[in-house]
């Protein structure tokens, strides 16, 4: 496993894959890895020739300096995990070789500012515009996103539809804990009864998801309800039709992916979920 921390570096550690026409897997994180993110870089290396993992804590998507320093760091043990899931190359980079110091930014105008962008303004465009300098660096066939974060998964097929129609991006379901808790980075700061607590995120979806009501207000009412009735205030919940991110008017109806998103505060720690809903 090669680890390299400049585009320059990166560029000579994939001129072998390129000249064999091996396809590129690409895996961005901002480390505190865990088992969501071996899925995915277990899936680029059933898909893939070579994988490539970046690991930057992306300072332009935080709402605040405060949240960017709270992130968790644990470069060595991700690079160990890494090293054991098979990952070819890590990108590290400095700072100063993925920020533009332009002050060039990508913005989508829509979807970037509903649900979690209305919550985070301008996280979106920090995550679009890193995404975008990443793909211009690792020039991957394959682009790798777990669907917990959906609304980010929804933006970044469009960045890469518009910008960079070579990078295929692949979903990949979400990795969840025993109690349904989807895994996130932002876990390590919960406390057990926290975990325990964050698990009604997941059961409040599936409880909704299970439901035979057509009338997509509705569905939302009940998902609120559950939410509360685990006493969790939630900070969204919405149900979109997946195709274009906009709420389904009228009667939902059989064969249109449609999807449900929740986020809530808990222990302090903003935490978000989604769960496919078909109409039976």
């Amino acid at each position: 496993m090669l680890i390299v921390r400049h585009p320059k570096a990166l560029s000579r550690a994939l001129a072998s894959f390129r000249r064999g026409g091996r396809p590129i897997g690409f895996v961005a994180t901002m480390g505190a890895l865990h088992a969501g993110h071996k899925r995915l870089v277990r899936r680029s290396r059933r898909t893939c020739g070579a994988t490539v993992v970046s690991i930057f804590v992306n300072p332009l998507q935080f709402e605040s300096s405060t949240a960017y320093r709270r992130y968790p760091r644990a470069l060595k043990s991700d690079l160990s995990l890494l090293r054991r899931w098979g990952a070819d190359v890590v990108y590290c980079p400095a700072r100063s070789a993925v920020l533009p110091e332009t002050g060039v930014r990508v913005r989508e105008e829509r979807v970037s500012r509903l649900y979690e962008g209305a919550v985070r303004p301008g996280h979106f465009e920090g995550v679009l515009t890193i995404v975008a300098v990443l793909f211009s660096q690792v020039r991957p066939t394959h682009a790798f996103f777990g669907e917990k974060d959906f609304q980010q998964l929804w933006l970044v097929r469009r960045l890469s539809e518009t910008l960079f129609p070579g990078v295929r991006i692949v979903p990949v379901p979400t990795a969840r804990n025993e109690q349904g808790l989807a895994l996130s980075s932002r876990n390590a700061r919960l406390t057990p009864a926290g975990r325990r607590h964050a698990a009604g995120l997941y059961r409040s979806l599936a409880l909704a998801r299970g439901a035979k009501n057509r009338n997509p207000r509705a569905v939302v009412a009940e998902i609120s309800r559950a939410l509360r009735r685990g006493g969790i205030r939630p900070l969204y919940a919405a149900l979109i039709d997946e195709r274009d991110f906009t709420v389904p008017r009228g009667r939902l109806r059989r064969g249109v992916p449609y999807r449900i998103l929740v986020s809530a505060r808990i222990d302090g720690t903003h935490l978000i979920d989604n769960l496919p809903q078909r109409v039976r």
